[in-house]
């Protein structure tokens, strides 16, 4: 369980990507009493980014992160250190109402600041200026942690729903950085070994300047009255993920779902982003653009990278285990229910968490057990 980062995270995540969008729609429909001091509605938001999210994030970079600089991976007892500091947070998050403010923000915290001083033992070497901007955005995922605890204690003025949309745009710079090199050239890799004739044409420019306006986009999610520029660097995001994203040759991944989760996850970025601006100029609900980069973008990429990274990383073939396909549409279509639900109100709520949590239980109960036991060829990982 300690060998990879991967381990523990991703069947942390699996888990809480079921079960907290459930508890959400229990405690705000009143089958439940609220856990925490804070309203419901913020309580959910700080769940998913800085506990779901970042517990798939931190199994996915924990494992890339050592293949990229060839250092040394956290394992043993740092990993299960830090893997009890997510598990604390997470008590914290659900005792809020019986514990004093500044101890759950500072049990909460922990973790999201232990992930960045960890990446940073790696990432801060000359040789890792490329890699660099994954850390900076790891840290502004832990500062908008910091500043949500902050407002909700009423020590800045600022609210907490700023930082929540401050979070998500630091993991928007993470799929567009991310995914920008892993999708073109996964897809790239499985055309090769099937001996396609096509190539992917991977646009890295376009990439560079959706990096650029997505960071933007994030910083302007701090700055009171800045909704225009906040909705223009998102749409220019949104167009540039999309016009990279039409190169990368999608139509051949049709077949393969550990490929075309990535696509469908690049898509959902790019809507999501368009989404952003159209909310900001006032055409759709707020939260229907929220919920397109959160349950649409952060949650398909994740489920699809966990599952193929589990298969790789476990010393298993790379083809998708039966249903897998079945459990990624149920998040896209969790997505969208929820996307619609901000149009009609609470009566999807429910059918939306249903669907959102189905795909990630099924991750846990057919991907769970590789996470818990060695891997079949002997090799440590």
């Amino acid at each position: 369980m300690w060998a990879r980062g991967f381990r523990p995270f991703f069947a942390l995540a699996s888990l809480y990507g079921a079960l907290a969008p459930l508890a959400f729609v229990a405690f705000v429909l009143g089958f439940a009493p609220a856990p925490a001091s804070i309203p419901i509605v913020s309580w959910h938001g700080h769940e998913m980014v800085f506990g779901f999210a970042a517990a798939g994030i931190a199994g996915f970079l924990l494992t890339a992160v050592p293949n990229w600089t060839g250092l040394a991976p956290v394992v043993g007892a740092r990993l299960a250190t830090l893997t009890a500091l997510w598990v604390l947070g997470r008590v914290a998050m659900w005792s809020g109402s019986l514990l004093p403010g500044p101890i759950v923000a500072l049990a909460d915290a922990a973790f999201t600041v232990a992930l960045a001083v960890a990446l940073a033992e790696s990432l801060l070497a000359p040789e890792q200026r490329r890699n660099r901007v994954v850390l900076f955005s790891v840290a502004g995922l832990a500062g908008a942690n910091l500043g949500f605890h902050a407002s909700a204690l009423g020590w800045i003025p600022l609210s907490p729903s700023a930082w929540l949309r401050a979070g998500v745009g630091a993991i928007v710079v993470l799929l567009v950085v991310i995914g920008g090199r892993i999708t073109p050239a996964f897809t790239q890799n499985a055309l090769l070994r099937e001996r396609r004739q096509a190539s992917v044409d991977a646009r890295p420019e376009f990439s560079r300047a959706a990096m650029i306006a997505a960071t933007i986009f994030a910083l302007a999610s701090l700055v009171p009255g800045a909704d225009l520029v906040r909705g223009v660097a998102a749409a220019v995001a949104g167009v540039c993920v999309w016009i990279a994203l039409a190169g990368w040759r999608a139509e051949h991944t049709l077949g393969e779902p550990l490929l075309w989760s990535l696509h469908l996850g690049r898509a959902w970025l790019g809507a999501g982003l368009v989404a952003v601006a159209a909310a900001a100029a006032g055409w759709i609900p707020d939260t229907a653009s929220l919920h397109f980069l959160t349950a649409g973008a952060i949650g398909t990429t994740i489920l699809g990278v966990m599952m193929r990274v589990t298969l790789g990383h476990t010393g298993r073939p790379l083809e998708a285990l039966p249903g897998s396909g079945v459990a990624l549409g149920l998040v896209s279509l969790g997505a969208l229910l929820r996307i619609a639900a901000g149009y009609t109100g609470s009566s999807l709520w429910l059918p939306a968490a249903l669907a959102f949590g189905a795909g990630f239980a099924f991750f846990a109960f057919r991907y769970g057990p590789f996470l818990l036991t060695p891997r079949p060829d002997g090799r440590p990982g």
